[in-house]
């Protein structure tokens, strides 16, 4: 219901719908209620659960041992998808250094050689 009603209709093409339906499944069902289910399902450095706990500093001790940075497979992507993210943020980093650099350097208002 939440995948098709809430955003089923701002999804227009169908391969999107059809991941998203699929994204919808693995993460909302009746499952992840269970006190054993983790989201990944491999054995990764850091086991994503909903946490059950029964204060708040527990709470805010789980949310500060999340990893910085999420692991691909987490998301059912391949081990390079890290590497393949962070070599195009840095060529788009170096694009815009290179955009932003004055487009010529030639000096103005000086004494000519004659």
């Amino acid at each position: 219901m939440c995948g098709e009603i809430q955003y089923g209709g701002k999804i227009t093409q169908e391969l999107d719908r059809a991941l998203f339906t699929t994204y919808t499944y693995l993460w909302i069902r009746e499952e992840i209620f269970n006190p054993s289910f983790q989201f990944n399902q491999g054995q990764l450095d850091f086991n994503y659960i909903i946490p059950d706990f029964p204060d708040h500093p527990s709470y805010l001790q789980y949310i500060g041992s999340m990893p910085p940075n999420d692991n691909p497979l987490m998301f059912g992507l391949n081990q390079n998808a890290d590497l393949t993210a962070s070599l195009n943020a840095s060529k788009a980093l170096i694009g815009v250094l290179i955009d932003t650099q004055p487009s010529d350097a030639g000096a103005a208002g000086g004494k000519t050689p004659e």
